[in-house]
């Protein structure tokens, strides 16, 4: 009898780490998955985000004499961006030194909203040439045209 209530008590103790552990288990695989579950919900908005923004560099300007040089590009998709995290390239290279001001705003706000246009004002040394330029919109979407630039006639055109 001694015997038997020694096997039932050590059953009882592995059906309970038994269930304990099955326990752990599956909250673990539950957090996993929601993890991913977010993640992708996340990636998809992103996604989303990025393929309704749709950018064009519509004109430039260059002054000779101050070496700044002028882009204006027009918000044509449905979504509201953030000005302040455009990015300026030129020939590959990140322009840090610029600024970027509403130029023409149909929403009223200081938010760059659809059909707005906003102005990045480059201070960069350049030479008469043809310039890749490549302006980054804030959800990763962008416009990418080759301008040239005539330093003696202090004109920029987009081609």
């Amino acid at each position: 009898m001694k015997n038997q209530f020694g096997t039932i008590l050590v059953e009882i103790i592995l059906f309970i780490v038994a269930g304990i552990a099955a326990y752990i288990f599956v909250s673990t695989a539950y957090n996993n998955l929601n993890g991913i579950s977010n993640a992708a919900i996340a990636n998809s908005q992103s996604l989303q985000n990025q393929l309704n923004t749709y950018i064009t560099l519509d004109s430039c300007a260059y002054n000779n004499t101050t070496n700044l040089l002028y882009f204006y590009v027009t918000n044509r998709g449905g979504i509201v961006l953030n000005q302040n995290l455009t990015l300026l390239f030129v020939n590959g290279v990140l322009v840090n030194n610029t600024r970027i001001y509403i130029t023409n705003s149909y929403t009223g706000t200081s938010a760059w909203g659809p059909y707005d246009t906003i102005v990045i004002v480059a201070n960069i040394s350049v030479t008469t040439n043809f310039y890749q330029v490549r302006i980054v919109a804030s959800t990763g979407a962008y416009t990418q045209n080759l301008v040239y630039v005539n330093r003696t006639a202090s004109t920029c055109t987009v081609v």
